[in-house]
């Protein structure tokens, strides 16, 4: 039987066939592979490379991304998405005078995108980006005002009462529905504000320190909704990161629960 010769692949299927591949990646918030794939292709993919830094909490390599001319140019053209990397930095750095500023500009970016989408109506998609984006904006201001009150505590040596926002982070959390890379959006950045407090705060009592985050809890229901939407890795990736971000104390109900999922 003679060989089948290879199917050919014309470069805008090929092209189709990547950007499924990489959204299913994302999915499956295989963040280490992304970034490979993003850095070894053909033209690069600068978005995706920084996209896999920030996952990845490699804020030095958030940052030499963000230098690069294309995504300059994004930032120039008013891209809010890029301007969130850009208070991302701005919070890593500590420079919580320029956090207020850069989140009203990314507001402005924004609203000015939202003004140019169609009537919001019932089932239509259109919105959902920048519903999400403000959601992650408004988390992000929050932990700027956050990281002012750690600072400030940490030299005085006293702790802070952070039990009203956590509260509102656990009631504020993406749609049930919405996809697990969109609440890793979200809760993965709470656990890089979580993991600061901790190494900030490494001075003090366990007991005390374990009540100034809520990485368990955010670990464990990260863990929940990809085990809900049957993504049995990232569910079991979430539970195998708990055990270091937690800082070696955990709640009974924060065990159980990793115990449970």
């Amino acid at each position: 039987v003679p060989p089948v010769p290879p199917a050919r692949v014309t470069p805008l299927e090929l092209e189709l066939w990547q950007e499924r591949w990489v959204e299913c990646a994302r999915q499956l918030s295989q963040w280490g592979l992304l970034a490979e794939f993003a850095r070894g292709a053909e033209p690069p993919h600068p978005e995706l490379m920084v996209e896999a830094a920030w996952k990845a909490h490699e804020w030095a390599d958030v940052r030499r991304h963000l230098e690069l001319p294309s995504l300059v140019a994004r930032q120039e053209g008013g891209s809010p998405r890029h301007k969130m990397y850009e208070i991302y930095v701005a919070i890593v750095d500590g420079q919580f005078g320029d956090v207020e500023k850069l989140c009203g500009q990314c507001i402005q970016l924004a609203l000015h995108r939202w003004a140019a989408l169609p009537p919001l109506r019932a089932g239509d998609g259109a919105h959902r980006s920048l519903l999400q984006l403000f959601h992650r904006l408004i988390e992000v201001h929050e932990s700027g005002q956050i990281m002012v009150d750690v600072a400030g505590h940490a030299r005085a040596r006293t702790y802070p009462d952070f039990k009203g926002i956590v509260q509102t982070w656990r009631d504020r959390l993406p749609n049930a529905w919405d996809a697990t890379a969109e609440w890793d959006d979200v809760l993965g950045w709470r656990a890089h504000v979580f993991a600061t407090i901790r190494r900030e705060f490494a001075w003090g009592a366990q007991d005390e320190v374990s009540l100034l985050h809520d990485a368990p809890w955010t670990a464990c229901r990260l863990a929940r909704v990809a085990r809900k939407q049957r993504l049995r890795d990232v569910a079991l990736g979430a539970l195998a990161r708990l055990g270091g971000d937690a800082g070696g104390a955990m709640d009974v109900k924060d065990i159980y629960e990793k115990l449970r999922e």
